[in-house]
C-alpha cells in the first residue's frame, strides 16, 4: 500500500484525510482493485489507546485508490499510529503501521 502524501502531519484544527494507494509490491507497484474487500483502518495513540476508527472513501475502486477520514472534528497535538486492514473472503492482510503526527495550531477556528 502506497501513501500519495510523503509526511502525514496536519496542524491542530485542518481537515485530516490521507489518500491511498493498495498496489502490489511485488508487481512494479501495479494497482489492486478493490472490489469486495473490505476496508478498516483504527487510530491509536502511541500508548494504543484508540482514538478514532477512520472513514474510508472509496476514490478510485478498480485503482485500488481511497481516503482516510476521520470520524471526529479534530485530534490533540500528538503522534498516533494506524494501519489498514484489508479484508476478503476471511482473509485478511494489514498494511505497515505508518504515524500521523497533529502539530499545534495557532488560530483556533471561531
Amino acid at each position: 500500500m502506497h501513501f500519495n502524501t510523503d509526511k502525514i502531519e496536519f496542524k491542530e484544527y485542518e481537515s485530516v484525510y490521507i489518500d491511498c494507494e493498495y498496489v502490489d509490491d511485488e508487481n512494479d507497484d501495479a494497482p489492486i482493485s478493490l472490489e469486495n474487500i473490505d476496508i478498516t483502518a483504527d487510530l491509536l495513540s502511541m500508548g494504543n489507546t484508540r482514538v478514532d476508527q477512520f472513514a474510508v472513501e472509496m476514490i478510485d475502486a478498480v485503482n485500488g485508490r481511497f481516503m482516510l477520514v476521520p470520524t471526529k472534528d479534530w485530534y490533540p497535538p500528538g503522534t498516533y499510529k494506524s494501519d489498514v486492514l484489508f479484508e476478503r473472503d476471511n482473509r485478511r492482510i494489514a498494511s505497515e503501521t505508518f504515524k500521523l503526527n497533529i502539530i499545534n495550531g495557532v488560530t483556533v477556528p471561531r
